[in-house]
């Protein structure tokens, strides 16, 4: 025979106030009090005769019987086997706890059937935290680290608290926070329940027994689970030492009525609320995933998704690297085109403009010419005028004359009064008279006489022609500059002649004369 019953946490009953009762948070009406637990043995006889059985209802009334005054609040029983039957009983106060366990030791039971008595022994139930073991838990893990929050002893886990207790249908965060301040400063916490990725499921991981539960009493019909963190350690030893083995209490309405709870606080070997956790519940409800296996397969595709855009990338940046070389080539083949082509224009444009400058050059040397050449004509015009004057006056005068002309080339300059005579033997200035030109006639007579058939004087007064630049000082003499080399003749006709042609200063005369035979 075998028996063994499952212990409920969570289920509020109704208790009286005790001087046992500590005080949490009087705003919500919380106190904690001592759970007054012991564990009682007893050892079953052995059966000798068959079909013969022991009643545990009986040996549980016999238990009760032997401890009074004292009454158990409770008494379960654990286990049932052949050899022993335990339980678990509570009392109503655990100042009672003491004077119970020697009344328990002392008594020894007996059954019908049975001659031998049954020996009870009976034991105060021993708490499943204590320092030493958190202290060795944190101290021998090599995953943990006392400079990580998360990752050493400061983190409780409050299991089983009444949902009701704590906000209503919902645990509110903040009241959570205002209760258990009262051991420190906390730094982080997680109601696991209020995860949309966890309370859909019902818990979010299989080894921790999260989420919601439901009983039965009254309204009361939830609880939730909490993870409490602490700044500092102090925080954290004072926290587990004054919820360990604890009840929590709420007063209701009535007077002397109050409602206890029990519920579970260990240290927190889960690593619960360290970096890399937290960051996984916050990929768990970014991506809608369940647990944590979904989690590592939706890593593993994340991260095979990484390679391939990685090895997409490599390729793509290869590909731009290769199409700005060619772009750079095919930039710098048309840079060099268009600098072609613009020296190519440049020198163009330069031989238009040197032919164009040739071609002004041109007409501008042609227009010179045509200007010398109309100034040339206005004065040969004007010179054969004066020739045509000079040569019929001459030609008048000299018929009755015995000389006759033979040519006569009269250059003009209708401008200027001056002149210059490149032959000094024909250039005349005033200090010239008379007797000059009767030498010259008495010498040209007897030249004339030696020659049989002809006798020819050159008289001749150059115009500075082939000198164009060459200017002389204008005469300051009252005399008549232009002087006309002819033979003295006393013939009134001759002398006329000479006279008229005298008076023009700017005239230079050529006359060649023949004589008569």
């Amino acid at each position: 025979m075998s028996a063994e019953v499952k212990i409920k946490h969570g289920e509020p009953d109704i208790c009286r106030k005790t001087e046992d009762l500590i005080e949490l948070n009087l705003s919500l009406g919380l106190w904690l009090k001592p759970i007054s637990k012991i564990y009682i043995s007893v050892a079953l006889p052995c059966t000798k005769q068959t079909g013969q059985c022991i009643s545990i209802v009986a040996i549980t009334e016999k238990l009760k019987k032997r401890i009074k005054p004292y009454t158990f609040k409770s008494l379960k029983v654990l286990k049932s086997t052949l050899e022993f039957i335990r339980y678990e009983a509570e009392l109503e106060s655990k100042s009672t706890m003491e004077s119970v366990i020697s009344r328990l030791e002392r008594t020894s039971l007996k059954l019908n059937g049975f001659t031998e008595p049954i020996k009870v022994k009976a034991a105060k139930i021993k708490l499943k935290s204590s320092r030493h073991e958190w202290e060795t838990f944190f101290r021998d893990d090599p995953s943990m680290d006392e400079t990580k929050p998360g990752l050493r002893a400061d983190t409780i886990h409050l299991k089983s608290l009444p949902t009701k207790w704590f906000g209503g249908d919902k645990p509110k965060p903040q009241l959570l926070l205002d209760v258990f301040q009262a051991f420190g400063d906390i730094r982080r916490y997680h109601i696991p329940c209020l995860d949309q990725s966890e309370s859909a499921n019902g818990q979010s991981d299989t080894n921790n027994d999260t989420g919601f539960k439901r009983f039965s009493f009254e309204n009361e019909n939830l609880t939730f689970d909490a993870f409490v963190m602490y700044k500092d350690y102090i925080g954290f030893v004072k926290a587990m030492d004054g919820l360990m083995a604890k009840k929590l209490v709420k007063k209701l309405d009535q007077i002397d009525k109050y409602l206890e709870c029990e519920f579970q606080v260990e240290f927190d070997k889960t690593k619960h609320l360290s970096d890399k956790s937290i960051k996984k519940r916050t990929l768990l409800r970014r991506y809608g995933l369940k647990d944590v296996k979904e989690l590592k397969d939706f890593k593993e595709h994340a991260k095979k998704e990484k390679q391939r855009y990685e090895e997409r990338f490599k390729l793509l940046k290869e590909r731009k690297t290769k199409a700005e070389n060619l772009l750079k080539l095919l930039l710098s083949g048309v840079e060099k085109e268009m600098e072609a082509k613009k020296k190519e224009e440049a020198r163009i444009e330069a031989e238009k403009l040197a032919k164009k400058l040739l071609e002004d050059e041109k007409k501008e040397k042609e227009k010179l010419i045509e200007e010398k050449r109309n100034d040339s004509r206005r004065k040969h015009s004007s010179s054969e005028h004066g020739l045509k004057s000079v040569a019929v006056a001459l030609r008048k005068e000299t018929k009755s004359n015995k000389h006759n002309l033979k040519s006569i080339a009269v250059p003009l300059n209708g401008t200027s009064g001056r002149s210059s005579y490149s032959d000094s033997r024909y250039h005349n200035d005033t200090s010239h008279d008379n007797n000059l030109f009767h030498h010259r006639h008495n010498h040209a007579n007897r030249l004339n006489n030696d020659n049989s058939n002809h006798s020819t004087l050159h008289h001749r007064l150059q115009y500075n022609h082939n000198q164009p630049h060459h200017q002389h000082k204008p005469h300051t003499s009252n005399h008549r500059s232009t002087r006309l080399d002819l033979p003295y003749q006393r013939d009134s006709g001759i002398r006329n002649v000479q006279r008229k042609i005298k008076r023009n200063r700017n005239l230079l005369v050529q006359v060649t004369w023949k004589n008569d035979e």
